[in-house]
């Protein structure tokens, strides 16, 4: 069964695994890449800023789960373009701080950024095959 026939079932797992994918940049950014700040040349201001976003992320994707009447199809179309949004930020940021940006770096910043475009093309994908009220 494939992702887009499977999260149609069950959108409001897909916003589950758009939190959960959300807490996983934010542990990163905020605790790993703070850590290892000087392997990787981003500064603390643009980690603290790209660690923060996706705070507001796991909150819209957790009350879109818990509050039945959200309708499941707007707000996946809304994460969607909130993660595009990001990976913009991320990119602006990363062209702000072009010169202290180390290869890991860019290798991070590359990776992060297919998985988050990888997984907003699969909430819009999954979006339009939901009724406009799917309450998933």
């Amino acid at each position: 069964m494939d992702a887009i026939r499977y999260f149609t079932g069950q959108p409001k797992k897909l916003l589950l695994l758009d939190a959960m994918g959300a807490f996983v940049s934010i542990f990163v950014t905020r605790v790993v890449l703070v850590h290892f700040q000087a392997y990787f040349g981003i500064p603390l201001s643009a980690l603290y800023l790209l660690a923060t976003v996706p705070v507001f992320f796991v909150v819209f994707d957790l009350y879109s789960v818990l509050f039945p009447r959200v309708d499941a199809a707007w707000a996946l179309r809304i994460i969607a373009l909130l993660n595009v949004g990001y990976c913009c930020l991320t990119v602006a940021v990363a062209c702000w701080h072009f010169t202290t940006y180390t290869g890991l770096a860019w290798l991070y910043l590359i990776l992060e950024i297919a998985i988050i475009l990888g997984l907003a093309r699969l909430e819009w994908s999954v979006a339009k095959q939901l009724p406009r009220t799917a309450r998933g």
